[in-house]
């Protein structure tokens, strides 16, 4: 399949904005990536301090779950940036690199999916089935769960990778190209296989949790209609799981980016104004909602918040509600 010329691809993208308001543009970008990266750095790393220093976390599935979560979508949300920033400054990868970039960017995403998934499980289990689960959530369970969530995550990104690899030369520094997933299918011999295979895939993936997820809390609710003496507990647990919920629709906000990429399409702008509505779109629908999901469950867990003020030495006679 013929490639597309790289610069006349970027000077199309270009030509009608002024140079103005690109670089204006391109900063409130990166004002953006930088708020965002910023606290998730800071929040792994104090959960990795935590880890180290709480043994609670780390025998626990629950924070082995969680952790799992917040280290996918930083390094998705860091990923995501990369690539955002490598199409705006113009950027032009050997082959390779751009399928490296873009099926790692894949397997976060399918990671946080599937972790989402296994902590709305886990939550069921806690309280709907609390003899099975002081049998089977314990350390060795929660990294099982990991592993498997994982080797999942990869699957597909392996797939579509060996049929880059079958594609040609991966190391040709003369055929370069935008580092796009599109433009990537586009630019190989099998990229209509893998376009089948990563949408086949990522559905089915989201029809499983999000069936998981509604099953999760069904049964956690109809629990709580036959257990009034523990209906705080109950309320907690249903709390929980309709987060969990919230966090997998942040994940699910991805899959609807090719709609309003149509829509702005309809809209008729000209090639430099219609790359700021994609990038636009991109930093509402990838960066800024994983960025909010670890900090959404992170910031109502009592253990945590606990541990994170002793961690910074805050001390507060406030009872978390």
């Amino acid at each position: 399949m013929a490639s597309l010329p790289v610069n006349d691809s970027l000077k199309n993208e270009t030509a009608l904005l002024p140079e103005q308001i690109w670089s204006t543009t391109n900063h409130i970008v990166y004002a953006i990536l930088l708020i965002t990266w910023l606290p998730s750095f800071v929040m792994l790393v104090l959960m990795v301090c935590l880890f180290d220093r709480v043994t609670t976390f780390t025998e626990s599935t629950k924070y082995i779950l969680f952790m799992n979560l917040m280290t996918s979508d930083t390094l998705y949300v860091l990923l995501s940036g990369v690539l955002m920033i490598i199409r705006l400054e113009r950027v032009s990868l050997i082959r390779v690199l751009c399928c490296i970039l873009i099926n790692l960017s894949t397997t976060f995403q399918i990671n946080s999916t599937l972790t989402i998934t296994a902590m709305a499980l886990e939550r069921y289990l806690a309280i709907c089935q609390p003899l099975r689960y002081n049998q089977l959530a314990h350390r060795q369970s929660g990294l099982q769960v990991v592993a498997g969530v994982c080797i999942l995550s990869l699957s597909a990104p392996t797939i579509r990778f060996l049929l880059c690899v079958a594609s040609g030369p991966l190391f040709m520094t003369e055929h370069q190209l935008i580092c796009e997933i599109n433009q990537l299918d586009a630019d190989m011999p099998y990229g209509e296989v893998a376009v089948v295979i990563r949408d086949v895939f990522m559905y089915m993936v989201f029809a499983f949790a999000v069936l998981s997820v509604a099953i999760s809390y069904a049964m956690t609710a109809r629990a709580a209609k036959k257990a009034s003496e523990k209906h705080s507990s109950f309320s907690k647990a249903r709390k929980t799981i309709v987060l969990h919920g919230i966090q997998l629709g942040l994940c699910l906000l991805p899959v609807a980016l090719p709609m309003f990429y149509k829509s702005a399409e309809l809209l008729h702008l000209n090639a430099g104004a219609t790359l700021i509505v994609r990038v636009a779109f991109c930093l509402v629908l990838h960066v800024i909602p994983r960025f909010m999901s670890p900090f959404l469950y992170g910031s109502r867990d009592e253990e945590i918040v606990k541990h994170v003020r002793k961690l910074l030495g805050i001390h507060s006679k406030r009872v978390m509600p």
